[in-house]
């Protein structure tokens, strides 16, 4: 058994892993060139790394330290993780050495690829680079880097799944289509990883599969092996995620015909203004359009009127010039107008040691705004 923290959640919770699953679900999670090669592999050189896997587990001789042993790092080329230096990534990645993020080649968050886009602006990079992306992206931060010669890997997962437990598999004929049809594919979070037994979106209350027409809305659910075990001494925290048999993400999303899943909102970032939902990722896509902004994040802001309505945090790119009004215009050009912004901060968006842009904190500022 393996306990780790969730320093990544508003409330920080010791989260118990099994040992079995943990080990398996790092095996995808940190091979060097992650799924694809792992699918690639020759199946003798697949057998070879899954005995030196049995071998570690059997030994039971890792001394509490598990991934981090040394022989675990080997078997599978890991990176050990530590604050996120968007040249120190660049300069990495067109070096062709391992990219000092911590999971392989994967990069978690939407706040680290809008950087990675900057940089390429500002230093004029034309190398092609394949990398993993995780998280609930915006299609106009996947167009930039799309636009800029990243192959995009598109991921999800949580640390409750020990981190990625879906790919967006692509399809060759997806290259064919039209740029905007094509975006619509990538945004997808995919199908699950062959280590996790089962992936749905299911109604809460009712626990029931919604449509998969790719519009009905319910809560993505995971269940197997790579599931954590349970809260460390909180009985109540582990029934509520596995209630109905299925842990419960938190994320919304929708299932689409052909199996694929796409998140639409965390939720409790949806925000309800006048009894309709509306989707905060969707109105920080129009946001990343704006030539002056490099990062955003929207949250809902208490009203006595509309009971929350959208309030945006904006950080903007170096030397750019725009003004709240001029956001919120922007945003009417391309939103439905309940789905605007009434009001637009300017500031240094707090985020954590991984690029996680910390919303909770946003919330807390919002209700002073």
């Amino acid at each position: 058994m393996s306990i780790i923290i969730s320093f990544l959640a508003e409330n920080p919770r010791l989260i118990v892993l099994a040992s079995v699953g943990c080990l398996v679900a790092f095996l995808f999670i940190s091979w060097p060139a992650g799924l694809k090669s792992w699918s690639a592999l020759p199946r003798e050189d697949r057998l070879e790394t899954l005995t030196k896997l049995r071998r570690l587990m059997v030994e039971r001789d890792l001394r509490g330290r598990g991934i981090k042993d040394p022989r675990v790092l080997e078997v599978f080329g890991s990176i050990p993780r530590h604050r996120f230096v968007p040249e120190e990534l660049w300069s990495a990645a067109y070096e062709d050495r391992p990219l000092p993020i911590g999971s392989g080649q994967t990069i978690s968050q939407p706040y680290i690829v809008a950087l990675m886009t900057e940089l390429l602006e500002l230093e004029g990079k034309e190398k092609v680079l394949e990398i993993g992306t995780g998280s609930g992206y915006q299609t106009a931060v996947l167009a930039k880097m799309d636009d800029a010669g990243f192959e995009l890997t598109h991921l999800y997962g949580l640390t409750e799944t020990y981190g990625p437990a879906t790919l967006n598999e692509w399809h060759e004929a997806w290259d064919e289509l039209p740029p905007e049809e094509r975006l619509l594919k990538r945004i997808r979070q995919g199908v699950r990883y062959h280590a996790l037994e089962d992936l749905t979106v299911m109604d809460p209350a009712s626990m029931e599969k919604v449509s998969a027409d790719g519009e009905t809305l319910g809560e993505v659910m995971f269940r197997g092996n790579i599931v954590m075990k349970g809260y460390l001494k909180n009985k109540e925290a582990t029934e509520d995620a596995f209630a109905g048999g299925w842990f419960h993400s938190g994320d919304l999303g929708v299932m689409h015909p052909d199996g694929y899943i796409q998140l639409k909102d965390r939720s409790k970032d949806i925000i309800i203004s006048g009894g309709e939902n509306i989707s905060s990722i969707e109105v920080e896509d129009v946001l990343y359009k704006h030539p002056a902004v490099a990062a955003a994040a929207v949250v809902a802001k208490p009203d006595t009127k509309w009971g929350e309505t959208p309030c945006a945090f904006i950080e903007t790119r170096p030397g750019a010039q725009v003004t709240a009004e001029e956001i919120i215009a922007w945003c009417k050009e391309k939103l439905a107008r309940y789905k605007c912004p009434r009001h637009v901060v300017f500031i240094e968006l707090p985020k954590t040691s991984t690029g996680k842009i910390q919303k909770f904190k946003l919330r807390d500022m919002a209700k002073d705004v």
